[in-house]
């Protein structure tokens, strides 16, 4: 970190010189503290650290961490347009037919048990068929079944829970508060617990 502070530090002067230093040094801070997720596994409480590409933390930081990124998500039409179209195009990447050593890269990456798999990863053509696989009967049993309180969630997925819709009432959502409204889930009210 001292060695890039001095390199670009020298051909710089003045105020904006300092600021973009600063600038600059924070935001390698920040991708590089990004660069993995960390979650538990929900069967042994031990902790998975996800390693996540460096473009994608970049934009990730740009887009949500800074104040211009953040103005720029909400008010600017081209930039919303940019990242829904750069969106889409790796959803056509993940469509494409790719090699099943990538596959297997991806699966390893986020740990994925292929022993529940049930095809092998070779008849998968693509990424996006390997996110919908099909799992062996049994691979993933309903814990308690008879316990309204656990929620089993078959699929691979991110999940954060509550116990109230109170409890929830202040959620970042890629840097924006989002607030639920009282009575907001009323039509659900037979469903969701108002606290």
């Amino acid at each position: 970190m001292v060695e890039f502070e001095e390199w670009i530090w020298y051909p710089l002067v003045g105020a904006f010189g300092s600021l973009l230093v600063d600038l600059l040094l924070s935001l390698c801070i920040s991708v590089h503290k990004a660069r993995t997720a960390s979650v538990k596994e929900r069967c042994t409480g031990k902790p998975i650290h996800e390693v996540t590409p460096f473009s994608n933390r970049l934009q990730v930081f740009l887009a949500f961490e800074t104040g211009i990124g953040c103005a720029m998500c909400r008010f600017c039409g081209p930039f919303r347009r940019f990242l829904i179209s750069d969106s889409r195009a790796k959803g056509d990447k993940y469509d494409k037919p790719c090699d099943p050593a990538t596959i297997r890269e991806f699966s390893r990456g986020y740990g994925i048990d292929e022993s529940e798999l049930l095809l092998p990863i070779e008849a998968h053509s693509t990424l996006n068929e390997f996110f919908y696989r099909k799992l062996k009967a049994g691979a993933r049993p309903i814990s308690e079944p008879d316990n309204p309180n656990i929620a089993t969630v078959p699929c691979d997925c991110r999940l954060h829970v509550f116990r109230s819709i109170l409890q929830a009432t202040e959620l970042y959502i890629k840097a924006f508060k989002a607030c639920p409204r009282e009575g907001h889930f009323q039509s659900r009210s037979k469903l969701v617990d108002m606290g």
